[in-house]
Protein backbone atom coordinates (compact mmCIF):
# COMPACT_ATOMS: atom_id res chain seq x y z
CA UNK A 1 0.00 0.00 0.00
CA UNK A 2 1.37 3.37 -0.93
CA UNK A 3 0.56 7.06 0.33
CA UNK A 4 0.02 9.42 -1.83
CA UNK A 5 0.54 12.86 -0.50
CA UNK A 6 -2.59 14.46 -2.31
CA UNK A 7 -5.33 12.01 -1.45
CA UNK A 8 -7.53 13.56 1.28
CA UNK A 9 -7.60 12.81 4.84
CA UNK A 10 -11.03 13.58 6.33
CA UNK A 11 -13.46 14.87 3.45
CA UNK A 12 -16.92 15.43 4.33
CA UNK A 13 -19.88 14.79 2.55
CA UNK A 14 -23.32 16.00 4.04
CA UNK A 15 -27.00 15.97 2.93
CA UNK A 16 -28.78 18.94 4.47
CA UNK A 17 -32.32 19.93 4.42
CA UNK A 18 -34.24 21.02 1.46
CA UNK A 19 -31.88 18.67 -0.88
CA UNK A 20 -29.04 21.34 0.37
CA UNK A 21 -25.19 19.28 0.20
CA UNK A 22 -21.84 20.08 1.68
CA UNK A 23 -18.96 19.74 0.98
CA UNK A 24 -15.20 20.11 2.36
CA UNK A 25 -12.45 17.98 0.49
CA UNK A 26 -10.35 17.95 3.84
CA UNK A 27 -6.27 18.27 4.37
CA UNK A 28 -4.18 16.15 1.98
CA UNK A 29 -2.15 13.27 3.84
CA UNK A 30 1.42 16.05 3.17
CA UNK A 31 -0.50 19.19 4.21
CA UNK A 32 -1.63 17.15 7.80
CA UNK A 33 1.60 15.59 8.16
CA UNK A 34 3.69 18.61 7.34
CA UNK A 35 1.01 20.13 10.18
CA UNK A 36 1.86 17.58 12.67
CA UNK A 37 5.50 18.22 12.04
CA UNK A 38 5.05 21.97 12.37
CA UNK A 39 3.48 21.47 15.48
CA UNK A 40 5.83 19.46 17.04
CA UNK A 41 8.95 21.59 15.74
CA UNK A 42 7.26 25.31 16.81
CA UNK A 43 6.01 23.67 20.09
CA UNK A 44 10.38 23.04 21.16
CA UNK A 45 11.68 25.49 19.08
CA UNK A 46 13.17 28.96 19.72
CA UNK A 47 13.78 30.55 16.43
CA UNK A 48 11.32 32.39 14.41
CA UNK A 49 8.30 30.19 12.75
CA UNK A 50 8.94 31.27 9.52
CA UNK A 51 12.13 29.12 9.18
CA UNK A 52 10.85 26.20 10.67
CA UNK A 53 7.81 25.98 7.76
CA UNK A 54 9.78 24.47 4.79
CA UNK A 55 11.55 22.02 7.08
CA UNK A 56 8.18 20.66 8.38
CA UNK A 57 7.34 20.35 4.27
CA UNK A 58 10.63 18.95 3.58
CA UNK A 59 10.25 16.52 6.72
CA UNK A 60 6.29 15.60 5.54
CA UNK A 61 7.99 14.90 1.98
CA UNK A 62 10.58 12.41 3.55
CA UNK A 63 7.87 10.73 5.47
CA UNK A 64 5.68 10.01 2.89
CA UNK A 65 9.02 9.09 0.85
CA UNK A 66 9.40 6.34 3.90
CA UNK A 67 6.19 5.52 3.94
CA UNK A 68 6.33 4.10 0.62
CA UNK A 69 9.12 2.14 0.54
CA UNK A 70 8.41 -1.56 -0.20
CA UNK A 71 10.19 -3.18 2.40
CA UNK A 72 8.90 -5.66 4.30
CA UNK A 73 8.42 -4.66 7.94
CA UNK A 74 8.45 -7.55 10.77
CA UNK A 75 6.30 -6.93 13.76
CA UNK A 76 7.87 -7.80 17.00
CA UNK A 77 6.86 -10.27 18.60
CA UNK A 78 3.87 -10.11 21.04
CA UNK A 79 3.90 -9.61 24.89
CA UNK A 80 3.12 -12.59 26.89
CA UNK A 81 1.38 -12.55 29.95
Amino acid sequence: MTTEPNDFVYPMYAKLPQNAVAYSRGLTKRELFALEIFSGLIAAAESHPDALISTSVHLADKLIEELNKTETITPPPLLED
